[in-house]
């Protein structure tokens, strides 16, 4: 197997295990108290933040375990016992100090598609399931359109409010696949 397959490979893998760790951690982020939501659509702020500075120390000191992350379109609601509050859109992010700025930054390739969150609202039909998906996963860039209108298109969001917010996290990954993740992480890094 070529260096650019296992990278590539790696990297698969480590989607999937984000997507199925955060199914039930990064669903309601509200139901952990170590996660921190700051509501902002500022992707640059004062040296002095203590929200920030906050976010950046719990994050250095528990790098194995907590994740900064750029969420956008937050869903709300409940479904039956199930209750949901996490952005539909998301990707993985830096606070990084420069000068007297903090300055959040995040993939440059643009936002994923919440798979975990999106797949936990549908019934158990993996047929429905997987259709429904693999045409969200069609879209590029879905931070630029209305995602809102396509997703209600395909999904009964009744008991939902989908909120305009954009927002810095810091998630707290599920110990039994942050090890994995970081694991992951390095294998991709050597290739």
């Amino acid at each position: 197997m070529s260096e650019n397959n296992v990278k590539k490979l790696t990297l698969y893998c480590l989607d999937c295990v984000k997507a199925s760790g955060r199914v039930s951690g990064f669903n309601n982020l509200k139901s952990n108290k170590e996660n921190k939501i700051i509501i902002t659509d500022a992707t640059e702020f004062e040296a002095d933040n203590k929200e920030i500075i906050e976010i950046m120390t719990l994050q250095a000191l528990n790098k194995s375990t907590m994740s900064i992350i750029k969420g956008g379109l937050f869903l709300e609601g409940q479904r039956g016992k199930d209750k949901f509050y996490s952005p539909l859109l998301y990707s993985e992010a830096e606070l990084i100090r420069e000068g007297d700025k903090i300055r959040l930054v995040s993939d440059e390739e643009g936002m994923s598609v919440n798979v975990g969150l999106i797949s936990s609202l549908l019934e158990n039909d993996s047929e429905k399931v997987e259709n429904i998906i693999s045409q969200l996963l069609e879209i590029e860039n879905p931070e630029k359109i209305d995602f809102k209108k396509i997703l209600s298109g395909l999904i009964n969001l009744d008991g939902f409010e989908i909120k305009e917010q954009n927002a810095v996290i810091l998630a707290k990954m599920p110990e039994n696949i942050a090890g994995l993740i970081n694991e992951l992480k390095t294998i991709a890094e050597l290739y």
